[in-house]
């Protein structure tokens, strides 16, 4: 049995892991709904679940940059709802109607999954 940075380090090795890493990443309701049904905080899921990719976060800067010149109307909104840390799956959309013009070098059944 692999230990999770074993198994990490594997995959990125190009080498075959005893089993896939796995990674979770939760919004703030499905965190809250984790806890109430273990009865543990969301700082546990990691341990609970079994998981074995960790995030790291950098320290964000002291001082921000001023972008006025290139936003005199300020920063444009973040896409992200409050609360979420991604949102790009959610903005995944097909390039073309399935059809055999299709210039897409994924299938069109990989497509139907997603709804516009």
């Amino acid at each position: 049995m692999m230990t999770p940075r074993e198994r990490v380090l594997a995959v990125l090795r190009q080498k075959t892991p005893d089993r896939l890493p796995r990674e979770i990443k939760l919004t703030p309701p499905l965190e809250e709904a984790f806890e109430t049904r273990t009865g543990k905080p969301a700082a546990q899921m990691p341990e609970h679940f079994h998981l074995d990719v960790r995030e790291v976060y950098f320290r964000p800067p002291a001082q921000n940059n001023d972008f006025s010149a290139y936003y005199p109307e300020g920063l444009p909104p973040m896409p992200n709802p409050a609360g979420w840390e991604v949102g790009e799956w959610a903005s995944v959309r097909s390039p073309a109607p399935c059809s055999t013009s299709s210039t897409s070098s994924i299938p069109c059944a990989s497509w139907r999954r997603w709804k516009n």
